[in-house]
């Protein structure tokens, strides 16, 4: 990473340079979100409501 700038997550994972291991950040971020939607009902509907905008 360059500087100091922020960067949104889905960029900075494209810009890892190994596939195998782009995938697999992809997948444990995947895992993250849906394990925290299972044990934490407000974060499932906050999402409920951003993607109903």
């Amino acid at each position: 990473l360059k500087g100091n700038e922020p960067i949104d997550l889905d960029e900075f994972v494209e810009t890892i340079p190994f596939g195998e291991t782009r995938n697999y950040v992809k997948q444990v971020l995947g895992n993250y979100w849906n394990y925290l939607r299972l044990y934490n009902p407000e974060v499932d509907l906050q999402l409920v409501d951003f993607f109903a905008d």
